[in-house]
């Protein structure tokens, strides 16, 4: 699929460059010329042979040309090990004619799946042919070529070589996407109910990502709308129109001038939903509300426990919190033999992490700096993708925790605690945990890192330790999917955790992270769709 540019006629269409067919010289000359345990370096000569793998009759390289088939490889162009390649194309091109020299080869990465908006690094489409006479400022000569590509030769000649985890990475995309419309169609399950902000869920959103330990990223679906593993809440009546105003996916609801006024509207909106607007845009008789948010809780159970063992050590961490499946429903009011709870991956675990890390992690932080400290450590995992924090849902969370008290509380009775644990403290703690955003995209990322043994694939920076990684996953291969644990075991055979608002994130050690949403659960309390995306052979 190609798209026109700017005042230009439609290009023809043609394939993206073929790799992995250049023979022996190719691969020599792409590979790194250090010895073992040195950085890679590489000669103008492997940078000449890539030049001239993408150059076109005019002895020039459209940079649309050369980034589809970055994208084709499963590379993406926000991946921060591009970064300086793509500020120095940036300075080499002017912005417009990047944008329209890009279009001219379409999207390279949206799926087949109609169920939603398409993610951002799929296999690539056909691409049109190189744009140097209608854009040569979106070109690139030789020398432009070799000086931007200089800092990113390691990942590229890795990538051209096939040597990323993923190949065929179309192959690969082709499967992913056939399964994921298989799922599509299951209409097992239903929404959570027992809570509020979960009856209102959307049983029909469906999303899935993966991101392999090289960094290579495929998404379809709601990959990139942001969610909760319990925590929901809507911001717009039923069967709204989706649009996109401003690069911003949002809803449009028609409002009936004979029946509504639309100050009543949006009073009538803000009681029913408990919604806080600061700004309407109404444009004919159209109201624009912002997305509805779903916002992140129970996802951080392995990662908090996994921070934890990173800082305390696994003789510290399990001395306050078991290894044993509990049989139990995750929010049980039940210890273990040893009056501790079963495993970090239920409720109470979950509480007792927040308080080590309150109490025996840097006691000397503030409750405003501990909770930094977890969220930029989420934040690394994901290697600086899009994570937030509602402090809305927090406040609820807070306000209608009468379960979680109650275990806090068992808990205190039993002394679960370190000394000195304060538990107002620890539960604001444990819920501003709870309400944390991500996506499926992002959540990707985190699985990878745990996939490559602590080290983030997309920033290389080792976040966790082998121990702590090892630890985590043995949990959640053993207790992260409920009482469906041991069948998700003997059936699929990876670690995973799941969410009751849906979410999976799902660790193929050494491979990749895969991070699966649908709001609509079995009656387990995990995602129909996500199991049956994970199970299918």
């Amino acid at each position: 699929m190609s798209r026109p540019g700017r005042g230009r006629g439609k290009p023809a269409s043609a394939p993206v460059v073929k790799l992995h067919s250049s023979g022996t010289a190719l691969t020599a000359a792409l590979s790194p010329g250090s010895g073992p345990g040195q950085p890679a370096t590489f000669d103008d000569t492997a940078k000449d042979v890539l030049f001239d793998m993408f150059k076109g009759p005019d002895d020039r390289v459209a940079i649309g040309k050369f980034l589809s088939t970055l994208s084709a490889l499963g590379l993406r162009h926000s991946d921060p090990r591009l970064r300086e390649m793509k500020q120095r194309l940036m300075e080499a091109v002017t912005p417009d004619d990047l944008v329209l020299d890009i279009l001219d080869y379409g999207p390279q990465h949206a799926p087949a799946a109609p169920s939603g908006p398409a993610g951002p690094a799929g296999p690539a489409g056909p691409a049109g042919p190189p744009s140097s006479t209608a854009c040569p400022a979106a070109c690139l000569n030789r020398e432009e070529f070799r000086r931007i590509v200089g800092s990113s030769m390691p990942l590229l000649s890795r990538a051209l070589r096939g040597r990323l985890t993923i190949a065929p990475v179309d192959e690969f995309c082709s499967r992913t996407r056939a399964i994921f419309e298989r799922c599509g169609s299951n209409r097992d399950g239903a929404v959570a109910t027992y809570i509020p902000q979960l009856a209102v869920m959307d049983a029909n959103s469906w999303g899935a990502a993966v991101c392999s330990v090289d960094g290579q990223r495929f998404s379809l679906g709601d990959a990139g709308l942001p969610f909760t593993l319990q925590s929901i809440r809507r911001a717009a009546p039923r069967d709204p129109e989706w649009v996109k105003k401003n690069n911003t996916i949002k809803k449009r609801v028609r409002v009936q001038p004979k029946k509504y006024k639309i100050a009543e509207w949006v009073e009538a909106a803000r009681n029913r939903f408990c919604t806080s607007y600061t700004t309407f845009n109404v444009e004919r008789n159209s109201l624009y509300l912002p997305f509805p948010s779903k916002r992140a809780r129970r996802r951080s159970k392995p990662l908090t426990y996994a921070l934890c063992l990173e800082h305390l050590g696994a003789d510290v961490v399990h001395r306050f919190v078991g290894q044993e499946p509990s049989g139990r429903n995750f929010n049980e009011l039940v210890l273990d033999d040893n009056n501790r709870p079963h495993n970090p991956m239920v409720n109470s675990g979950a509480i007792v992490v927040c308080s080590m890390l309150k109490q025996l992690l840097q006691p000397e932080m503030s409750s405003a700096q501990k909770f930094e400290l977890t969220l930029n450590f989420i934040q690394r995992m994901a290697g600086g993708e899009k994570l937030g924090f509602n402090n809305a849902v927090f406040v609820s969370e807070r306000d209608a925790g009468d379960r979680n008290y109650a275990l806090a509380f068992l808990m205190r009775e039993h002394n679960c605690y370190p000394q000195r644990t304060r538990l107002r403290s620890i539960m604001d703690l444990y819920f501003q945990c709870c309400s944390m955003e991500c996506t499926c995209d992002s959540l990707a990322v985190v699985g990878a890192t745990l996939a490559n043994r602590g080290v983030c694939p997309l920033t290389e920076e080792r976040v966790l330790g082998e121990e702590a990684v090892r630890d985590a996953l043995s949990l959640m291969q053993s207790c992260g999917m409920y009482d469906y644990s041991g069948q998700f075991a003997f059936k699929v055979g990876i670690p995973a955790k799941s969410g009751v608002s849906g979410g999976i994130l799902a660790v193929v050690p050494n491979v990749l992270g895969l991070a699966c949403w649908c709001p609509a659960l079995d009656k387990l309390g995990n995602s129909a769709r996500a199991v049956q995306f994970c199970e299918v052979r």
